[in-house]
């Protein structure tokens, strides 16, 4: 699930791990370490409607980075943001890191919003989507994920406030973005407004008025996640994008040793090819992390990826593990 490449100084058997002169706690003990770690949510979905109009695809996701110093033995939970077919069984949608379900058939499907990633400390995350939990307060961050696009919209962007889904040529009936309080609205026709750590699902295409009937696309999940947009009503709205949504940051927590450096970069939306997602190009950046999908694909966006730096000052990326998305818990203990 993961590739860990770690380079040992010389010294590394006498001092412990992470090595180097100076990096000696009292008593002979490593540490503290300092700690980057890198996030990206899951991108937006395609609509599965074919025809050439460029914009129908998914929003990218957003890129977070955070800085801090950690004591050896700290152990970080790492949850990457997951992007979903059309076709996934209802159990994908329920996971904490999925994004809102794209509006069913019969007519065009809208595309599922990304899922964002986030990581703990200490704790391990209940998995179950949405709902309070006692282990909130171990989120250190949070990356957002992207809308999913529409028959006549993109998905917006996530980012520190998810950007506003598309719309095609007729009334606005796109989802709203998330933002740091709060869930992103629903379309004004119907579907499911954002909330905290899920994204909204877009409206069911129902079967007209309009040919054909198009879904709404569902909104990225985030801290709080970005509405699901409304469905395509003939000279009432157009169906549209799902909103992007939020990212966060947590400052201090008592499982690491200095304030937590919190940056933001939103994703875009969608135009004629794949979204780009926040933090590109970051040298550490690669396959397409977090984009949102092109449009006339009818296909998932890209999953999200979450990087953990750590070494002694002065050498962050001394060692440096990479997580994709993974159905069961991740974590890495620093020696």
């Amino acid at each position: 699930m993961f590739n860990w490449n770690k380079k040992e100084k010389p010294l590394l058997g006498m001092q412990g791990s992470g090595g180097g002169l100076g990096y000696l706690a009292g008593g002979g003990a490593a540490g503290p370490y300092a700690v980057e770690v890198k996030l990206w949510g899951g991108g937006g979905s395609a609509s599965n409607r074919s025809s050439p109009v460029s914009n129908r695809g998914g929003g990218g996701a957003s890129f977070v980075k955070a800085t801090f110093t950690a004591a050896s033995g700290t152990v970080l939970y790492a949850y990457v943001g997951k992007s979903v077919p059309h076709s996934s069984p209802a159990g994908d949608y329920a996971l904490a890191n999925s994004g809102g379900k794209g509006g069913p058939g019969p007519g065009d499907v809208g595309g599922p919003g990304g899922g964002h990633s986030f990581f703990t400390v200490s704790q391990p995350h209940p998995r179950a989507k949405g709902g309070s939990s006692p282990h909130d307060p171990y989120i250190m961050a949070v990356a957002a994920g992207g809308g999913g696009g529409s028959g006549s919209g993109q998905g917006g962007g996530g980012g520190a406030i998810g950007g506003t889904g598309g719309t095609g040529p007729g009334p606005n009936a796109y989802g709203r973005g998330g933002t740091p309080s709060s869930g992103g609205a629903a379309g004004p026709a119907g579907g499911q407004a954002g909330g905290f750590l899920y994204g909204g699902a877009g409206m069911a295409s129902g079967s007209g008025p309009g040919s054909p009937a198009q879904g709404g696309g569902g909104g990225g999940s985030g801290w709080y996640g970005g509405g699901g947009a409304s469905y395509h009503q003939c000279c009432l709205y157009e169906s549209s994008g799902g909103g992007g949504g939020s990212s966060y940051g947590r400052s201090t927590h008592p499982g690491i040793e200095s304030p937590l450096t919190f940056t933001s970069a939103a994703g875009s939306p969608a135009t004629s090819g794949d979204a780009a997602a926040g933090g590109e190009p970051d040298p550490q950046w690669g396959s397409n992390y977090g984009r949102g999908k092109g449009d006339n694909s009818n296909s998932p966006g890209y999953e999200g990826r979450i990087i953990i730096n750590y070494g002694p000052p002065g050498n962050v990326t001394e060692n440096t593990v990479s997580f994709g998305y993974s159905a069961s818990d991740q974590s890495v203990t620093l020696p």
